[in-house]
């Protein structure tokens, strides 16, 4: 799949409408099952044809922020 929106649209999107069917966000930290369950849900359900995930975005107070990913290597 071609990316169509970049990184800082999807992360805006995120910000003005939270996480939905075809957006969500993983803290850094907190990538692993539930990560996986989410991409299971995002190439199983035929109607929403994908979505993203946004990687090391965490929500804090209300709002969400770029907070990285600790371990890069253990990611991969």
């Amino acid at each position: 799949m071609i990316l169509k929106t970049s990184a800082q649209e999807l992360l805006d999107e995120l910000c003005a409408h939270s996480e939905s069917a075809r957006i969500e966000a993983k803290a850094g930290s907190a990538i692993g099952l539930s990560a996986m369950q989410t991409i299971c849900v995002f190439a199983n359900e035929p109607e929403l044809d994908g979505g993203y995930i946004l990687l090391g975005v965490s929500e804090q107070d209300k709002h969400f922020v770029v907070t990285g990913v600790d371990d890069v290597d253990h990611l991969l």
